[in-house]
């Protein structure tokens, strides 16, 4: 199977993303990657599935995080319509977090780009135990507790994705650049 991320850059000064035409802030030193939610039963992204940017966090111990304005903004998926997943718990910041039935595709980089992605291979399902984090924005989205949540400023993948899916993570922090595998 090819790389999914290859000299992936990231930028130690502020930049920006484009999500649908608008200007999302990406801060020095996040690494970017790019990614599509789907219903649980989808076993293939559409051909023009929404993707969006998402902070590749070693430091998030969770699979992904959104919040509900982003899956409805960038993935055209209201939270509740995503089933509940009674069998996966995490705890964010003290609070006990409901997951929600997801699939999530990671889109490969074209060589050396960030926001480019490559037409020709195929973005990598991940298999993510327990579905996906949905929370904040001050909406009720499963748990009383969620909403005092601040939702993550991009969404997140989690170390706890990649270990899953067993892939392979380089970073060559020398020259800004990460790399991953399976």
């Amino acid at each position: 199977m090819p790389p999914i991320l290859r000299a992936l850059p990231y930028s130690d000064s502020r930049t920006v993303a484009l999500v649908r035409g608008a200007p999302i802030e990406v801060l020095a030193h996040q690494i970017i990657v790019w990614v599509g939610v789907a219903l649980p039963h989808e076993r293939q992204p559409l051909a023009h599935a929404p993707r969006f940017p998402a902070i590749l966090d070693t430091g998030f111990s969770g699979t992904f995080a959104i919040s509900p304005v982003q899956l409805e903004r960038w993935a055209g998926l209201r939270w509740n319509t995503l089933p509940f997943d009674p069998t996966f718990r995490m705890k964010y910041f003290g609070v006990d977090v409901p997951h929600r039935r997801a699939n999530l595709w990671l889109y490969p980089n074209q060589y050396g780009w960030r926001d480019c992605i490559d037409p020709i291979i195929p973005p990598r399902h991940l298999d993510l135990i327990g579905g996906i984090a949905v929370y904040g924005d001050g909406e009720q989205v499963g748990a009383a507790a969620t909403a005092r949540l601040v939702a993550p400023r991009l969404p997140l993948l989690g170390l706890r994705a990649l270990a899953h899916n067993r892939l392979q993570l380089t970073l060559d922090a020398a020259n800004r650049e990460v790399w991953l595998s399976s």
